[in-house]
C-alpha cells in the first residue's frame, strides 16, 4: 500500500503528501495553506481507483474564511491616492546641485562660496532621508512575513 495520496491542484499540478495529512480536509488545507493562496475556500474532491486515493483541488477565487479584505482594501486606496498627490522630490543635495549646474555656479568658487551654509544645510539633510530610508528598511527586514489578507488590484 502506498503511504502517499496524489493531490492535483488545478492550475498548479500534482504533488503528493503523506496519507496521514490528506486524510482529511482540515489537515490537508492547514499543510498546504502557506504555499498555496486561497486553499481554504478552494473545492476538494476525493477518487479512489485502484487502490490509489487522488485528491483534486479546484480553487475556487474567494477570500479566505473569516476575512473581509474591504479594510485592506480602503486603506490601500488612501496609500495610493497619498502617493498620487505627493510630488516627486530628490535627494535635497541632489535637487541643490542641479540648481547650482543650471546656474553655472559649480564650476564658480566665487560663487559657490556664499553658498556653503545652503551646502551643508542640503547635505544634513539628504544624510537624515538616507537615515530614515535605512531605518525603515532595517525595520521592514526585522518583520516577520505574514500572509496576506487579500489579493492587491491588478495581481
Amino acid at each position: 500500500m502506498n503511504s502517499n495520496v496524489k493531490v492535483h491542484i488545478q492550475g498548479r499540478g500534482d504533488l503528493e503528501v503523506p496519507a496521514d495529512i490528506a486524510a482529511s480536509d482540515e489537515t490537508l488545507i492547514a499543510a498546504l495553506a502557506p504555499f498555496y493562496d486561497a486553499i481554504d475556500t478552494a473545492e476538494i474532491t476525493r477518487e479512489e481507483k485502484d487502490g490509489q486515493t487522488t485528491i483534486t483541488i479546484v480553487p475556487t477565487g474567494g477570500r479566505k474564511a473569516g476575512t473581509d479584505p474591504q479594510p485592506a482594501l480602503a486603506s490601500l486606496d488612501r496609500v495610493l491616492a497619498d502617493l498620487i498627490v505627493t510630488p516627486a522630490t530628490f535627494n535635497p543635495a541632489v535637487s541643490l546641485l542641479q540648481q547650482l549646474e543650471r546656474d553655472g555656479i559649480v564650476a564658480d568658487p566665487l560663487r559657490l562660496l556664499p553658498l556653503i551654509p545652503q551646502i551643508d544645510a542640503a547635505l544634513a539633510a539628504a544624510d537624515a532621508e538616507v537615515e530614515a530610508v535605512q531605518s525603515l528598511t532595517r525595520t521592514l527586514i526585522a518583520q516577520r512575513a505574514a500572509p496576506a489578507s487579500f489579493v492587491p488590484r491588478g495581481l
